[in-house]
């Protein structure tokens, strides 16, 4: 007997499912596919791997870091040779005056010490005499070049091929010091300027004068050669090496 509490929302069943599946002819099914499985590699395959990767990143950075250094020498080298000019021409001017002083100092002291060699040969001689020595000293210029302890053996190497249009036949000697900071560099002349020896360039100059002085001169016709225990009864000489 119903008791009218049935239950009204049930649906009747189906018969058929066309509105599920479809009978076409025509009809082609979409066939989604698989995704294929994760690649499994093994311990040492992985290891292999980043062998490589670490192989690779390092040969990288090795390339870089060299092209990096060859910039900063190729830097370094271009102020050394862009001060090359002006340290030669600052040579230049002072070995000049060198010379002139030199010269006059010496036929100074000469005319004052020497009066019988200005008697007999004058002081134009003399001066001869030491321009001739000067002119046969040691000229080589021998130039320092102070860098970085770190930095010395790169810009020796760089130098190489630059010496002989930078110091035609001088002498460049490169040294490191590790109170300089990397980059910086300083270039001077070997022992305050071109090489020179005053003991030497005076002894030479002794030598000379004691080949000119070798023959005792006459002071006057009627006297004898002057020797050592001779007085020297010459006149002073004035300013312009007259008598006075």
């Amino acid at each position: 007997m119903a008791t009218g509490t049935e239950n009204t929302n049930v649906k009747p069943p189906k018969k058929f499912f066309f509105d599920v599946n479809n009978f076409n002819d025509d009809f082609v099914e979409e066939i989604v596919p698989e995704e294929p499985p994760p690649p499994m590699f093994s311990e040492e395959e992985l290891a292999a791997a980043r062998r490589e990767s670490f192989t690779e990143g390092k040969a990288e950075g090795l390339a870089e870091a060299a092209a990096a250094r060859e910039k900063f020498v190729a830097g370094v080298l271009e102020k050394i040779e862009a001060h090359f000019t002006l340290l030669f021409a600052a040579e230049s001017e002072r070995e000049s005056c060198f010379e002139t002083e030199s010269v006059f100092l010496a036929g100074e002291i000469l005319r004052k010490l020497f009066p019988a060699l200005n008697a007999r040969h004058g002081l134009e001689e003399a001066r001869t005499v030491i321009k001739d020595v000067l002119a046969k000293r040691d000229r080589t210029p021998r130039i320092v070049i102070e860098v970085s302890a770190d930095d010395a053996s790169d810009i020796e190497d760089g130098l190489s091929p630059l010496r002989d249009s930078l110091a035609a036949d001088g002498e460049i000697v490169v040294t490191g010091r590790n109170d300089m900071t990397s980059g910086d560099c300083r270039m001077r002349w070997k022992e305050g300027g071109a090489h020179r020896d005053s003991v030497a360039l005076a002894d030479q100059i002794a030598k000379q004068m004691e080949q000119i002085l070798a023959g005792k001169p006459r002071l006057h016709d009627n006297q004898g050669e002057i020797t050592e225990d001779t007085p020297a009864t010459q006149p002073p000489l004035s300013e312009n090496g007259e008598e006075e």
